[in-house]
């Protein structure tokens, strides 16, 4: 028994010092890899923020002026009603 809690032991302090943690990073973002589209994407966005001083009613404004003059459908569905609980 006392071989076995030494294994144990061993394994323990390796987990502890590796340097790949066993532990899952606290937050998904963490683990995104850099990509050139991503990259792209941020500075566009960088970009168009600062064109209008990052206010963003400025920002909403001018993309609902660009929507108004798309000729693209758009959905016209009412959002559905709840269903009441049944209750049993």
């Amino acid at each position: 028994m006392r071989y076995c809690n030494n294994q144990f032991i061993e394994l323990f302090k390796v987990m502890a010092t590796d340097p790949q943690s066993f532990v899952p990073p606290k937050s998904s973002w963490e683990t995104v890899v850099s990509d050139e589209i991503l990259d792209e994407l941020h500075a566009f966005r960088e970009a168009y923020a600062a064109q209008f001083d990052y206010d963003i009613d400025r920002m909403f404004a001018d993309i609902e002026k660009h929507s108004a003059s798309n000729p693209a459908r758009r959905s016209t569905l009412k959002p559905l009603e709840p269903k009441p609980n049944r209750e049993s």
